[in-house]
């Protein structure tokens, strides 16, 4: 698949026409009054083009570029920017599929609908658009997607069998409760940290005591199987003061 398509935009950037033919008298194609409304056929005359800016959409196989001016549509033609750009992005795809998807759990996207509805108060996503949001859009092509798809089916499900999600169809949408459950896997989650840490202190405490302890015990030990020897005392010899009397 290798094609163009020409756009007209109008001062606030709406695409309104799409060009399919020119002549003479200007071009020739689809007039959109409305972006999502029935296109109509219609010439837009040379004079009218001059207050409309123009775009250029090149499909190359299965990727999309657009270009905002002849002359860098040309560039990247005459350089072969797409074919480069989709080489290198297989490329980038094969490193993704050779990385394990590590799946998350309940605390984890419940965070991520918590952050996400933060940022975009109308979060509504399905499961396809939560692991892209956790992945980036590659998890898409990766091999074990349907694995993952199927992990995060389940966990947004428990969420909302918990009342910290609803669902709507294949959409789903946090729920207040969502927060304070939240809160509460936190607290949760920080109290075992501590316990954890409080143990891995006796732990290494323990740990020092014995040491020191066979330390000690071999100290012990060794000094009982390698006695100092006693000092030799000397006594001073009374032959040579008895001579001299």
């Amino acid at each position: 698949m290798n094609h163009f398509h020409i756009y007209l935009h109008d001062r606030d950037g709406v695409k309104r026409f799409i060009v399919r033919e020119m002549t003479q008298e200007g071009v020739r194609g689809l007039w959109f009054d409305d972006p999502r409304g029935q296109p109509q056929d219609r010439l837009v005359t040379n004079e009218e083009l001059k207050s409309l800016a123009v775009s250029f959409l090149h499909t190359y196989r299965n990727a999309r570029f657009t270009y905002t001016t002849p002359l860098s549509l040309f560039r990247a033609l005459a350089t072969f920017y797409p074919a480069r750009s989709l080489w290198w992005d297989n490329v980038l795809q094969r490193q993704f599929n050779k990385q394990e998807l590590v799946r998350g759990d309940r605390m984890r996207v419940l965070r991520h609908f918590v952050q996400k509805n933060i940022q975009q108060p109308d979060y509504h996503p399905s499961v396809v658009t939560v692991i892209a949001d956790i992945y980036t859009a590659r998890s898409v092509l990766h091999p074990r997607y349907d694995q993952t798809e199927t992990h995060y089916s389940m966990i947004l499900d428990s969420l909302v069998h918990s009342k910290d999600l609803m669902r709507n169809g294949a959409i789903y949408s946090m729920t207040n409760q969502a927060v304070i459950t939240l809160e509460n896997m936190e607290t949760e989650k920080e109290r075992h940290d501590d316990n954890m840490r409080q143990q891995s202190r006796i732990g290494w405490l323990t740990a020092a005591l014995i040491a020191l302890t066979i330390i000690q015990a071999g100290i012990a030990v060794w000094g009982e199987l390698n006695p100092d020897p006693s000092p030799i005392i000397v006594q001073p010899s009374t032959h040579a003061g008895q001579e001299g009397g």
